[in-house]
């Protein structure tokens, strides 16, 4: 593994960061066109429980009174849809004009069309946490996993937690405590691979274990607690701790970026200026 250099920004380099790249640009992070049009919005967390601030940020960007979010629970073996409602019965009290909770429990029921009716009425949808690796066993290639990506390209809000925030990237770490053992998750993220409870559960190595491997992608960390808000190749943290953006640079030192809550930062310009130390 290279040698990383490890950048804490102050408030002066988060601000330089955060100049907007231009339009013509390719997103950093790979999302798609459709998403970086209209705008859709990543709300990735990296587990725990975290402050009521964070899930009523996810409700305002989902619209507020007006927010129809869908809950997708499959990523956890819940004994039957009475356990659902109870465990996630807080999200009621968010203040949201519908909240609708989607759990298959089969390939076949994932892949339904009527199953996924509230995903194409939807404005968010909410990913919890569980195993990564069941949730993608259920709904890759799905019509589940396609209504998603849908949501963001139509300028909707995805989020999760945890298994539901690793899943988001192409690349997707399944598990593994020193190094990763990889897989293909949903894709909203083609140019990125996030871990998650990063700092908590000393996710370092690893993280940079599969950027040595894969070194076009950018390392996305989060800790617990904690919120990296993706749009176009803005990134916005919120919450308690840091976000980690690890940049690989081929032959090089791998940099590392940390950003605290209320800090942002331009991706585009990040992966730059990696590319001009050559």
């Amino acid at each position: 593994m290279k040698v990383l250099i490890s950048v804490v920004l102050t408030g002066f380099c988060a601000t330089f960061l955060t100049h907007r790249a231009a339009a013509a640009e390719p997103n950093a992070v790979g999302l798609s066109a459709q998403a970086v049009a209209n705008k859709g919005t990543l709300f990735i967390l990296g587990g725990g429980k975290a402050p009521d601030p964070v899930y009523q940020e996810f409700v305002r960007l989902s619209g507020g009174r007006k927010a129809r979010i869908v809950l997708i629970t499959s990523a956890y073996a819940y004994r039957d849809e009475e356990h659902v409602q109870r465990r996630f019965g807080g999200w009621r009290s968010m203040g949201a004009d519908s909240l609708v909770f989607l759990d298959a429990k089969s390939r076949e029921e994932a892949d339904s069309a009527k199953f996924v009716i509230p995903l194409t009425k939807a404005t968010a949808v909410w990913i919890a946490g569980g195993s990564q690796s069941r949730l993608m066993s259920l709904c890759s290639g799905t019509k589940t996993e396609q209504a998603v990506r849908d949501v963001l390209n139509r300028g909707g809000v995805v989020g999760g937690t945890s298994a539901g925030a690793a899943a988001m990237s192409q690349l997707m770490i399944r598990y593994g405590y020193t190094s990763a053992v990889l897989g293909q998750g949903i894709g909203l993220l083609s140019g990125a691979v996030v871990d998650q409870h990063f700092s908590q559960r000393g996710r370092y190595g690893r993280l940079l274990g599969v950027l040595d491997e894969h070194p076009g992608l950018l390392g996305i960390g989060i800790d617990e607690r904690t919120a990296a808000i993706v749009q176009g190749n803005t990134l916005r943290v919120l919450g308690e701790s840091q976000v980690a953006v690890c940049v690989p640079a081929p032959g090089q030192a791998t940099m590392v970026y940390r950003f605290r809550p209320n800090q942002q930062a331009d991706l585009s310009k990040l992966r730059g200026a990696v590319a001009l130390a050559k």
